[in-house]
């Protein structure tokens, strides 16, 4: 064995595996619903922006993920759409797109309204209406994509998120109820 075939050995033993790519952004719903409680809605816009992001690369439409993500409250609509047609068309049901769009969006507005903890409190459950869009997503992407990384697992940011973000929310809960 000369030295070039070593060379060539080590380059090709060093190479990452291919990761799956999935049609949307995976993530478990665990890990989607306490990451966007422990940053106060903040992963929520994250998850808008990887599953634009995806679509962007996947259908290469000149889209701008990260304006789509900040401004959710126009875009949620459109990619709850998007989604529900991709599980139409791989027959796992039927995303009811419009009311979940709906409701997440009233939710976040309340996030907003001013001199009310309670407003806060219900705005925070945003989240709650992604947990149906994101069980599609997760069907769709197993069917889509066998054998991908399902993001059930924190990473030490994701820890670090939920330790300091936890306590920052429990916080604020806590000031719901006292004041």
């Amino acid at each position: 064995m000369n030295t070039s075939d070593l060379s060539v050995s080590v380059i090709s033993f060093n190479q990452p595996s291919q990761e799956v790519q999935t049609p949307f952004f995976a993530v478990s719903v665990t890990k989607l619903v306490v990451l966007s409680f422990c940053t106060l809605g903040l992963y929520q816009f994250y998850w808008f922006y990887k599953n634009w992001k995806i679509i962007k690369e996947q259908e290469q439409v000149h889209i701008m993920p990260f304006w789509r993500a900040i401004f959710s409250l126009f875009f949620c609509y459109d990619l709850f759409e998007k989604i529900k047609k991709s599980a139409i068309n791989v027959g796992v049901g039927n995303l009811p797109a419009a009311s979940l769009s709906s409701a997440w969006i009233i939710f976040e507005i309340m996030l907003g309204l001013p001199k009310s903890n309670s407003y806060f409190l219900l705005g925070s459950c945003s989240v709650f209406f992604l947990i149906h869009v994101q069980k599609t997503i997760n069907q769709i992407n197993t069917i889509k994509a066998p054998g991908h990384n399902p993001n059930s697992q924190l990473s030490a940011w994701n820890i670090a998120t939920v330790v300091i973000g936890g306590f920052v929310f429990l916080m604020l809960l806590t000031a719901t109820f006292l004041i």
